[in-house]
């Protein structure tokens, strides 16, 4: 199970193309990763760079392996944090089937999610292969989730999944396109958004919110 990633962003001085050669491993002055196990509805084991890999044409492949004892995937996470007013995106073709839950671009709070800030740019469940989630979860509040059918099989081919976060406001993005807004209001007020440092995130999970998948027995 692959899903697929170019990324890019507005400032060139954190921008990533995924430039090398086939098999070989992303930037590290850029990126770090994740090594540990969850229970998702499957049990997923983010397992440093095992299952992380450029494919040699611009673009990074993380990729979910089912063993005896769960699924194995990857997980990056940036190694600069940002605050302010800002705009991201990827290019990123999400992982096709009912298992996977596809995190191809979100931020949390630096530097390991401590205090539960997440903005969820596009979260993508197999189950529902023509929609995707964007989610925000604040500090002393409950999260915010909504859902955005594109009318698109988006397994199929590469999508741009953008977010501009201001001091009120997460506008998200569709291929360029205003999709969906989370504003402060919304969640009673509560924010820090752009006051808090965020780093960047890209995963792949398996199971989990309704994805129609069971750890091998």
């Amino acid at each position: 199970t692959n899903q697929i990633l170019g990324f890019n962003t507005l400032r060139s001085d954190v921008s990533d193309d995924f430039t090398g050669t086939q098999g070989s491993k992303p930037d590290a002055a850029r990126w770090g990763t994740k090594n540990f196990g969850a229970t998702n509805g499957s049990v997923v084991y983010w397992n440093g760079l095992n299952n992380i890999q450029l494919d040699g044409s611009g673009n990074l492949d993380i990729f979910a392996e089912k063993t005896s004892g769960g699924w194995n995937s990857g997980w990056l996470s940036g190694n600069k944090s940002y605050t302010g007013s800002r705009y991201f995106e990827a290019r990123a073709k999400v992982a096709a089937g009912n298992g996977p839950w596809s995190g191809p671009i979100w931020e949390w709070d630096a530097p390991y999610g401590g205090t539960g800030l997440e903005n969820d740019v596009i979260e993508q469940l197999g189950n529902e292969p023509t929609s995707y989630h964007t989610t925000l979860h604040p500090i002393g509040a409950s999260q915010n989730s909504k859902s955005n059918d594109t009318n698109k099989t988006l397994a199929n081919d590469f999508h741009v999944y953008g977010a501009a976060v201001y001091s009120d406001r997460v506008d998200y993005y569709f291929d360029d396109a205003k999709i969906q807004t989370i504003t402060k209001a919304e969640l009673g007020n509560k924010w820090g958004f752009d006051t808090t440092a965020m780093v960047l995130n890209i995963d792949l999970d398996m199971g989990g919110w309704g994805c129609d998948v069971s750890p091998p027995g």
